[in-house]
């Protein structure tokens, strides 16, 4: 079965390209976008934008952002989880917990 895995790389902004996923923080997991316009400003730095209003930051060309990398992976079939492991959890779940 095949599997796509996210993988997060850091690069300087002057190497964003075009079709690239990027968020200013390369630690996040919100604000992730689909890089549309790169464009240089007058004063020298970077504005990547998503091509409307709605995602967008200005950086300097050689401050590091975040741009994911997607890989395939082959990875093997999962076997179907044992009935008794099954029971064992719904009687879990089925049992109070204790009184403090």
């Amino acid at each position: 079965m095949e599997r796509n895995i996210v993988q997060v790389a850091r690069i300087r902004a002057v190497d964003a390209m075009e079709g690239d996923i990027v968020n200013r923080d390369p630690d996040s997991t919100r604000g992730w976008f689909l890089l549309v316009n790169v464009d240089r400003l007058h004063d020298g730095s970077i504005n990547l934008s998503d091509g409307g209003v709605e995602n967008s930051f200005s950086v300097a060309p050689l401050e590091i952002i975040g741009v994911q990398l997607l890989k395939v992976a082959d990875v093997p079939e999962q076997p179907p989880v044992p009935q008794i492991v099954l029971d064992n959890l719904r009687a879990l779940e089925d049992t109070p917990a204790p009184a403090h």
